[in-house]
């Protein structure tokens, strides 16, 4: 029982974070910062582009968060999720793109915070969805994979 609080706990997480960021990032390609239609260094299209697709993404993996029933699916699309997205600050690093990360879009601007402290802030939630989601799934499939019972025999 405690372990599925634990899962729902983490998965409940993981889907407000991805709805804040999704959300941020949506609301943010619809508005007219100069940069927002320059290209993206990795895959050449606009900053406008390629925000509401990771949004729309980000929303589906956190409507998978919050209705999936198999826990193995939900562990798996934020961990490969995260992945991507540290994928893609290291094709950024590169490719020799060293400007912060504008992933929160204008609400960093809404709420008055800092961009350095903006890029923390994206950098502690990549790390919780990866180390949690990597986590949760290793650990879902390590205990798939220990047998019910142990018979006296079996630990010889």
């Amino acid at each position: 029982m405690f372990r599925n609080k634990t899962l729902d706990v983490f998965y409940h997480v993981a889907a407000v974070l991805l709805v804040i960021t999704g959300l941020a990032k949506l609301v943010s390609s619809f508005g007219t910062a100069g940069i927002i239609d320059y290209p993206d260094p990795v895959f050449s299209i606009s900053f406008r582009s390629l925000m509401r697709g990771v949004a729309v993404v980000e929303l589906l993996v956190a409507c998978v968060c919050f209705y999936g029933r198999n826990d193995y699916f939900r562990a798996a699309c934020v961990s490969v999720l995260a992945t991507n997205f540290l994928l893609y600050r290291i094709a950024n690093i590169w490719m020799g793109y060293h400007n912060l990360c504008r992933c929160l879009g204008n609400l960093t601007d809404a709420l008055h915070i800092r961009p350095n402290h903006a890029e923390i802030i994206v950098k502690i939630i990549l790390g919780y969805l990866l180390v949690v989601g990597f986590g949760t799934l290793f650990s879902l499939l390590r205990r798939r994979n220990i047998p019910a019972t142990i018979k006296g025999n079996d630990l010889l």
